[in-house]
């Protein structure tokens, strides 16, 4: 039986699988599930867990960020030039990105920080502009840290996104937003609601395709 995995206890109520960009697998349980349950999981999924790993070996590797003068970071679409001052706070110009001396020793943790309220107000932004064109109300917006789901929308129409989606070209975004709109009316993803989101995003099926082989690839 498979013993070469990372148990995750969350506060959840079933498990689930995960290959890591580096090939581990992580498996994702309740708090309170036996391990011996866990274990029979995770060897009724052998099949699925080297199929996916094989497929992990034809994606795009990832590239680490390096926060030093002169990078480049993509937010909102956009392509910005990091410079690193003696501020205390990351600021954004139209072209440049002003990063914080201080705040290289925790350069991920404080740019998670800024990159979560750029993503409200954002694609708050997106999602009026798309909201507008599908005639729909998006009640609320949430932005979480996600890396298995790029957006949700509840039953109660609160459109929840991953602030990583930031980091990608703004025709991948701006899928992510018609897509979570969509599903204000059409809570499924029978054929309706593909022929529905066609409607205002007809390019959908290259930014989905898109999200699923490069998706990984946006960090900070």
């Amino acid at each position: 039986m498979r013993t070469d995995f990372i148990i995750k206890r969350l506060s959840r109520r079933s498990i689930s699988l995960h290959i890591l960009e580096n090939g581990e697998l992580e498996v994702r349980a309740p708090r309170f599930i036996p391990e011996f349950i866990i274990r029979q999981f995770v060897a009724a999924k052998e099949d699925w867990i080297e199929q996916t790993r094989l497929k992990l070996k034809t994606l795009p590797k990832s590239k680490k960020p390096v926060y030093k003068e002169g990078e480049v970071f993509r937010l909102g679409g956009k392509e910005y030039t990091l410079h690193i001052t003696d501020g205390n706070a990351v600021v954004l110009t139209p072209t440049r990105l002003y990063f914080p001396k201080k705040f290289l020793s925790r350069a991920k943790h404080h740019m998670e920080l800024f990159c979560r309220k750029f993503a409200k107000q954002f694609l708050t932004e997106r999602v009026s502009v798309y909201a507008e064109k599908m005639k729909v109300t998006c009640r609320r917006i949430s932005i979480r840290d996600t890396t298995s789901r790029w957006g949700s929308c509840s039953s109660t129409g609160t459109i929840s996104f991953s602030y990583r989606l930031i980091l990608a070209e703004l025709s991948i975004i701006d899928y992510v937003v018609a897509h979570e709109l969509a599903h204000v009316t059409h809570h499924h993803h029978k054929p309706a609601f593909w022929a529905y989101l066609s409607r205002y995003y007809p390019g959908y099926i290259t930014a989905k395709t898109w999200l699923r082989r490069e998706g990984h690839t946006l960090k900070i």
